[in-house]
């Protein structure tokens, strides 16, 4: 029990940072994970670089996207139009198709037919 704690039983393994004395405690004592401040000052000035591109590229993406979104808004208002106005274009034809159907002379005979060939053109 001679390099052991008191409060702790021979049972009972060590943990890290409990040792024989004069042990280091942490692996940055020991010397193995220091490294020279140029080189910890080198590796945080390409982690700063590295992270500075990834928000740069970041940036520009949701700037592409923000555009594109824009272009697409602007093709659909203006395919949006193009569509109704052919639509518009077919029921004119259709109407129109509908008083080139109606033979001559035949809306004066009957007043059902005049009044729908009146409502046709009128619209």
């Amino acid at each position: 029990m001679g390099d052991r704690p008191q409060n702790q039983s021979a049972d009972q393994p060590c943990t890290p940072g409990e040792g024989a004395p004069g042990a280091p405690s942490t692996p940055s004592q020991s010397g193995a994970g220091e490294r020279a401040p140029h080189e910890v000052i080198a590796a945080l000035e390409a982690e700063a670089a590295d992270l500075k591109d990834r928000l740069l590229r970041a940036h520009a993406e949701v700037e592409n996207i923000r555009k594109r979104a824009e272009r697409e808004r602007e093709d659909t208002a203006k395919y949006a139009i193009t569509r109704l106005a052919r639509e518009i274009v077919n029921v004119g034809d259709n109407f129109q198709r509908a008083i080139d159907a109606v033979p001559p002379g035949a809306a004066d005979q009957d007043s059902a037919l005049k009044s729908f060939l009146e409502g046709v053109t009128m619209t």
